[in-house]
């Protein structure tokens, strides 16, 4: 399916058009909302995981607007795991002792060069550089690893009863905005 969606549906008589999202981001899939005066229009083409099964799915879902009892839409903040927090805090305590280790000339490091550089008129020798510079990438990936946290904007539509459609988008400024957008007007006539 190419990317002109609004040419390869069909409108009404007097259906327009009131919003087209075409550059909507969402996780593995590309994602496109097409808002008529009666349908929902939601474009997927992506990559979703299925009872630890990788299946790609392109599809269309219509949704009259008549029929829609509920809309909701949340970002939704997942923590990283503990074990990614476990070894994140391991790598920060060894970043910490490479630090110190440096700082109190122990002979346990091993020399990696003489040589002095001059910055802002003081001499820094390349080892202390080097080791610092170590210490200092390995805390700011630990940090990284214990501090994380997975955004994703979801956008429900519950149409009917039972029937209910879920979309889920990277949290950016557009999609949010794109949703808001969508949200409003489907409670306008």
């Amino acid at each position: 399916m190419n990317n002109n969606l609004i040419s390869q549906i069909r409108l009404g008589k007097e259906e327009k058009v009131y919003y087209d999202f075409s550059k909507l981001k969402g996780k593995n899939t590309d994602c496109r909302i097409v808002l008529t005066t009666k349908r929902l229009i939601i474009y997927n083409d992506g990559i979703y995981y299925q009872n630890k099964r990788k299946i790609r799915k392109k599809g269309i879902n219509e949704i009259q607007r008549n029929t829609i009892t509920h809309i909701e839409y949340y970002i939704e903040y997942v923590k990283s795991h503990y074990i990614s927090k476990m070894i994140g805090f391991i790598l920060m305590i060894a970043a910490i002792v490479l630090a110190v280790f440096k700082y109190s000339n122990s002979t346990y490091l091993p020399l990696v060069s003489d040589l002095a550089i001059v910055i802002s008129g003081n001499y820094v020798l390349v080892n202390d550089l080097f080791y610092y510079g170590i210490a200092l990438i390995i805390l700011v990936f630990a940090l990284i690893m214990i501090f994380k946290t997975k955004r994703t904007l979801i956008f429900k539509v519950i149409s009917g009863h039972m029937d209910d459609y879920a979309i889920h988008l990277k949290k950016k400024k557009y999609n949010e905005e794109a949703i808001r957008r969508i949200a409003s007007k489907l409670y306008m006539p």
